[in-house]
């Protein structure tokens, strides 16, 4: 299947694309299972993302734009951190470029900070730690739905297609991996 950018879906692409179109029909039905977990919600920010957090000549972070603001599943603002991170800052260049990478990090990274890191491998390690260490029974599944969320809200801003098609992959994958 060719989409208008001129770029070939894949039967993998099409796959995920249905896999996450079924997923979203179970949800708007009622029949996602979710983690006990997901409804430990905390105050968050709520639209945590690199453009409304800044590094001060202190050094210090300043986070900005609070418009949304309000109670959230607790690890919401890490994955939307995350999620930016990966499909917004990360520099893949191609539809299959990195995509095999990322999936695999995805929800977690395991592997230490090195200097072989990128700068954004650095960063998602520093911000999966910190939620490791700061927050109390941190489960893979429940990390997993809130990445969820994110990789399906970023569909709705304006990237490349081949990003917008690694966003269905990964959610495709978490969907399998973890039942949803």
């Amino acid at each position: 299947m060719l989409l208008g950018s001129g770029l070939k879906l894949s039967s993998k692409d099409v796959a995920a694309i249905a896999g996450v179109r079924e997923f979203i029909e179970r949800a708007l039905k009622g029949t996602t299972v979710w983690s006990p977990r997901s409804t430990v919600a905390a105050q968050l920010h709520g639209d945590f993302h690199c453009n409304n957090l800044f590094v001060t000549k202190q050094n210090e972070p300043l986070l900005i734009d609070f418009g949304r603001a309000e109670s959230y599943p607790r690890l919401f603002d890490f994955a939307a951190m995350d999620v930016d991170l990966v499909l917004g800052r990360w520099a893949l260049t191609s539809p299959r470029e990195g995509g095999g990478r990322i999936k695999k990090q995805f929800p977690f990274v395991s592997k230490p900070v090195t200097q072989k890191n990128t700068k954004i491998e650095q960063v998602r390690s520093v911000l999966l730690h910190s939620m490791w260490d700061k927050i109390e029974d941190v489960s893979q599944p429940e990390y997993a739905e809130c990445l969820l969320i994110h990789l399906l809200r970023y569909m709705r801003f304006d990237i490349p297609t081949h990003k917008k098609l690694l966003s269905l992959s990964v959610a495709d994958s978490l969907i399998r991996k973890f039942g949803f």
